[in-house]
């Protein structure tokens, strides 16, 4: 175990709760995963249309990396598959 007085994260004030927030952390991606997982199963096959869905009324430029990761580690996992169409990369179960 590391050693950590101090976290200064990228959002959010600076804590002590090192391990908390690596808990919170990895329940927010997995989360994410099975978000993204969902939403391929529902249809969305394309990493904009992943992106777009998870926006909602948020900006989707800040969703867009998120989206591709998520389906980047599904695929490699084989959870997802994926596939060139018509020069679109697509994704399916």
């Amino acid at each position: 175990a590391l050693d950590v007085d101090r976290v200064y994260p990228g959002h959010g004030p600076v804590h002590d709760d090192l391990q908390g927030a690596v808990e919170r952390d990895r329940r927010s991606l997995d989360d994410r995963l099975e978000r993204v997982q969902g939403l391929v199963a529902d249809g969305y096959s394309t990493g904009p249309g992943v992106a777009m869905a998870l926006a909602g009324e948020r900006d989707v430029k800040y969703l867009i990396p998120e989206a591709m990761s998520a389906l980047a580690h599904l695929e490699r996992t084989g959870e997802v598959s994926a596939g060139m169409v018509d020069g679109v990369r697509q994704y399916g179960r």
